[in-house]
């Protein structure tokens, strides 16, 4: 189960916004060796609206320490997701899974929904819904995870 999730990611070869939201295909072994954080998320999902400044500062904060930020949205519209983008920016990754192939095989019940692999790939945990009082736990299990120690980092 843990390495399936992940292998998904490859088998399904995600289609990936670009800033003018052309699709163009990602190659995800190259964060082989990186803690990726995986996010699924949509337009219509006030959650999931919330979730993207905390996405924003874990890419800001942890980037340089290997952590990648995949923010998957399941819009079956591009322009839907574009919206939501022009008012919610990512400086993370944003993938596209219209059909939502990813999801039917992380088997999401509600989103967002958020994943932790480590460096090997492994799936260390998973987190539904998003709530402002989480936001410690998780950070704190992704300094873990690279390997941080629990200094609040400025």
């Amino acid at each position: 189960m843990t390495l399936k999730r992940f292998r998904a990611l490859i088998a399904f070869g995600f289609i990936l916004l670009s800033q003018g939201i052309q699709a163009s295909e990602i190659n995800i072994s190259a964060y082989k060796g990186k803690v990726v954080y995986v996010d699924f998320w949509a337009s219509w999902c006030s959650p999931c609206a919330q979730s993207f400044p905390f996405m924003n500062d874990l890419h800001d904060k942890y980037q340089k320490d290997g952590l990648v930020v995949l923010a998957i949205n399941l819009d079956t519209e591009p322009k839907a997701a574009a919206a939501f983008l022009e008012q919610h920016p990512a400086k993370f990754e944003i993938m596209f899974d219209p059909e939502a192939k990813l999801a039917k095989a992380y088997e999401l019940k509600a989103m967002p929904n958020s994943y932790i692999y480590d460096r090997q790939g492994q799936l260390l945990g998973s987190h539904l819904g998003f709530k402002k009082r989480d936001v410690a736990e998780l950070e704190n299990q992704i300094r873990a995870v690279l390997a941080i120690n629990n200094k609040k980092n400025n």
